[in-house]
């Protein structure tokens, strides 16, 4: 079958292009010319005429000097098919455009790339403070790990926990905890549903620690953790909900919602003490007393003494007006306990953590504006960054000051 391609010269960005004209065998490759007014990266295609259709990319991205240039097309698109009929025109366009990679807007990481850079497949989940450092956890993540850290003084600067050479899916860390000597992470296998567990990382070096009583335990996907504790290996009901540690104590609490428990761990062999019942716990942390504060069931926000053996004493606290208690801290001298409300107040609350009463509350209702005010330094929030709230909230009260540029 005869091939027909009239004469066409067109000009597209500087750049005229003119293809031969006549019939052409099928099989041979059509020949055009272009002429480049000056040097440029040029991209080139094929169109159907009647409604502008790319059929055929010939070449992208591709630097000419200025003058007259040949190519040719072999008659194919894009899937390899030979087109039989006519009705096609090419065109080659160019520009002198050069582009700089400025970063992602809104990110204020001290290097736009490299390993430093604070990205990640999802949100921060966790955020836990020693003096020197913040830990987080990041959730699902995929060929990086789910656990990091940044100095307080440079917080726009990732320090990598547990990076290694392979590049597979881990643990997904939800929840992070410390005592100050170490660090704790809760999360699941994203890959194997039924395997849920608590690893740790020493802060001196960022290395695991092993608990006597911990199990070495592989993740579908990813690495083999060298201490597992509170392992479930069968239950895809067991995704951590909670995780807190006491820092003079010896107990590290993890909340399973939908087991309806809080299990105590010992914190230093891994060693399971209690199991404690409550209704669908979530959030948990633990004041400096080695006090543990619950949410539970119907958005119930409780207080709890710790008893030698890992059991809960009385009730000290209960916590009301709360309509969607989403998470929740003690300031560092355990005189405030600081409650983030979600639902249609959006506001971070401010309770006695001595007698429960309300101190104050953070932002109007609806979260429009949130402001922070502390040790006469004042911090606003808006709603784009109603994401980072519970963070900056944890820097705020925890007396620590982080700064960011912008936000």
């Amino acid at each position: 079958m005869l091939f027909n391609l009239p004469l066409k010269t067109l000009l597209f960005w500087g750049v005229f292009i003119s293809t031969q004209y006549g019939l052409h065998a099928q099989n041979s490759p059509v020949a055009f010319s272009f002429t480049m007014k000056k040097a440029g990266v040029s991209s080139a295609g094929v169109y159907k005429r009647y409604n502008n259709t790319l059929v055929r990319t010939l070449w992208s991205n591709v630097t000419y000097a200025a003058g007259t240039h040949t190519a040719y097309w072999d008659r194919v698109d894009d899937e390899g098919l030979l087109l039989d009929d006519t009705g096609y025109y090419i065109k080659v366009i160019s520009n002198n455009l050069t582009y700089k990679w400025e970063g992602v807007i809104g990110n204020n990481s001290d290097s736009l790339s490299g390993s430093s850079k604070i990205r990640a497949f999802e949100r921060f989940h966790s955020l836990a403070f020693t003096d020197k450092f913040a830990y987080y956890a990041i959730g699902y993540s995929e060929g990086i790990p789910s656990c990091y850290k940044f100095d307080i003084n440079k917080p726009n600067n990732k320090i990598n926990i547990l990076e290694g050479p392979h590049k597979d899916i881990d643990l997904q860390c939800d929840y992070v905890a410390t005592d100050g000597k170490n660090v704790y992470w809760a999360g699941y296998d994203p890959y194997d549903a039924n395997l849920s567990f608590v690893f740790t990382t020493k802060t001196s070096d960022d290395k695991e620690y092993l608990h006597s009583s911990g199990t070495s335990q592989a993740t579908k996907l990813g690495r083999t953790y060298a201490s597992a504790i509170d392992l479930y290996t069968n239950n895809p009901n067991a995704h951590p909900s909670g995780l807190a540690v006491q820092k003079n104590g010896n107990f590290l609490f993890v909340a399973h919602e939908d087991l309806n428990q809080i299990i105590v761990l010992n914190n230093t062999t891994g060693a399971q003490v209690q199991t404690l019942s409550f209704t669908a716990p979530r959030e948990i942390c633990v004041d400096p007393s080695g006090n543990l504060w619950v949410i539970s069931g119907a958005n119930t926000i409780q207080k709890f003494t710790v008893n030698s053996n890992g059991t809960l004493g009385s009730t000290l606290l209960t916590i009301t007006g709360i309509a969607e208690p989403l998470a929740m801290a003690v300031s560092p001298n355990g005189s405030k306990i600081y409650i983030l409300d979600g639902a249609a107040s959006q506001q971070v609350k401010i309770f006695s953590n001595t007698t429960g009463a309300s101190i104050s509350t953070f932002g109007s209702a609806g979260c429009s504006t949130l402001s922070f005010v502390q040790d006469a330094k004042r911090t606003v929030v808006t709603t784009a960054a109603a994401m980072i709230l519970v963070f900056i909230l944890f820097c705020l009260f925890s007396e620590i000051n982080v700064h960011k540029e912008s936000i």
